[in-house]
């Protein structure tokens, strides 16, 4: 799910320590996934899927 590798990122790079920015992170993870037309399309509709849907943080340890 999304949103736990979201939190995953967000838990193991903070900016500090020479560590990438968490949004960086997700931006070139993002940037690596969409990097064909056909998986940008995917993405796109994927993305239209998921309008309007909502759901809450995990959390603990989402880095499995």
């Amino acid at each position: 799910m999304i949103s736990y590798s979201d939190h995953c990122i967000y838990s193991q790079f903070d900016g500090t320590n020479n560590s990438k920015q968490p949004v960086q992170v997700s931006q070139e993870i993002e940037s690596l996934a969409t990097n064909t037309k056909e998986r940008s399309l995917a993405y796109l509709e994927f993305s239209k899927a998921l309008d309007g849907t909502s759901w809450t943080t995990p959390e603990g340890d989402t880095c499995e």
